[in-house]
């Protein structure tokens, strides 16, 4: 689920270097602290399938010449995790995921959304974590 939960958060470090601008610095202070938890965690079994993918998405500065090229490649990883741990999850949340995709570049700028696992708790933040 961290994973997840970077790939998800990592998206708006690609979309803000898309258009030449830094990420938000809770969004580049939240997706530091899962990259260092998913280490963290990795350290605790060297079996771990595409260790050395992970591992490259998330320490290698030199392996991607863009937020985009990574977060292609940790999308990657993700799928094929996801395809050895559960098949039919991946397919599925990859189709709402795409969905959610294009609809956030179709949707109006006013829009709520009211989708349960994507409610924002705190309104004003971009990644639903409230202000420190």
């Amino acid at each position: 689920m961290l994973l997840l939960d970077l790939n998800n958060r990592y998206f708006w470090v690609a979309s803000k270097q898309l258009h030449g601008e830094p990420p938000p610095a809770e969004i580049a202070t939240k997706v530091r602290s899962l990259a260092f938890q998913i280490a963290d965690k990795l350290r605790e079994a060297d079996d771990v399938p595409y260790l050395e993918e992970i591992l490259t998405v998330l320490m290698s500065e030199d392996a991607y010449k863009t937020a985009n090229d990574r977060a292609k490649a940790l999308d990657a990883v993700i799928g094929n995790i996801g395809k050895i741990v559960h098949p039919r999850y991946t397919k599925l949340i990859h189709d709402i995921s795409e969905k959610n995709v294009r609809g956030f570049v179709a949707r109006p700028p006013d829009h709520q959304n009211n989708a349960p696992a994507l409610m924002n708790q705190f309104p004003g933040t971009m990644d639903g974590e409230k202000n420190r």
